[in-house]
């Protein structure tokens, strides 16, 4: 969420001000995005983890059956997909001020935070909504066996 808020108050009401989203995300870009993959994989991990993985046949019927914890570890899994694809973009962040005419064409902010935005809008909404489905079922963890 933090890294939502901040992205979306820099970018400026309705986007405008994404050369200022730029200016000051840029230090920030690599360790947001290596702490937001690195809890994400915990998390992908721990909801993997509660769908007992380790008994095939029992984690294949949670998935088929639609098992609250399986959806949230599903949910997990395509939001570090998404976090993944967007790497490329999140390099190009960090290398704002040094190569400018190169990784960044005059007029070309527009074109490319954008996808980034909304795809940084819909990993936390995936996250936030497996959470809420995994939080609510804690009595399942098979991390004792």
């Amino acid at each position: 969420m933090w890294n939502i808020i901040v992205v979306y108050v820099l970018a400026g009401e309705q986007m405008t001000t994404l050369h200022n989203l730029l200016q000051q995300y840029h230090p920030l870009a690599y360790p947001a995005q290596s702490l937001l993959y690195l809890l994400l994989a915990i998390s992908t991990v721990s909801a993997f983890d509660r769908v007992n993985l380790a008994k095939t046949s029992m984690a294949l019927r949670g998935f088929l059956t639609l098992d609250p914890v399986a959806v949230a570890s599903f949910l997990y899994f395509i939001a570090l997909i998404l976090s993944l694809s967007q790497q490329m973009t999140s390099d190009r962040i960090n290398l704002y001020p040094t190569a400018n005419e190169t990784l960044w064409p005059p007029g070309s902010e527009q074109q490319i935070l954008r996808p980034w935005i909304v795809v940084n809008l819909v990993v936390a909404l995936l996250v936030g909504v497996a959470w809420a489905v995994v939080s609510t079922r804690p009595d399942i963890d098979y991390t004792e066996g």
